[in-house]
């Protein structure tokens, strides 16, 4: 998977206790591949884009990342997921497609305010 184009603000977010990483309105751009067939992007490759996003956001992975569902590959589909970090802490982010080039699927991930 493929990551670029990160943009944060102003949201804390500790992903490591006593850590607080300023995160707000993370919007990112990723890219997946969907298996021929299905028209998806796989719920566990999913998950790993979110983390390695935040990752190279803030400098440091979350402890887990969980998605609901695979991602439909149709332009503003959405799936929900939860990151959550080293001291247990949760917070929501919404994953919409933005756009789909046969196999390959532009997605962004928007971290919830709270």
């Amino acid at each position: 998977m493929f990551c670029a184009d990160y943009a944060s603000e102003g949201r804390q977010l500790g992903l490591q206790s006593g850590v607080a990483v300023e995160v707000a309105a993370l919007a990112a751009g990723c890219s997946g591949k969907v298996s021929v067939g299905e028209n998806v992007v796989d719920q566990a490759e999913l998950e790993t884009g979110v983390a390695t996003q935040l990752e190279e956001t803030v400098g440091q992975a979350p402890a887990s990342v969980s998605c609901e569902d695979d991602l439909v590959a149709e332009v503003d589909a959405e799936v929900r997921c939860t990151v959550t970090s080293d001291d247990g802490s949760e917070i929501g982010a919404t994953v919409t497609v933005d756009s789909v080039d046969d196999t390959d699927v532009q997605y962004s991930v928007q971290v919830d305010e709270s």
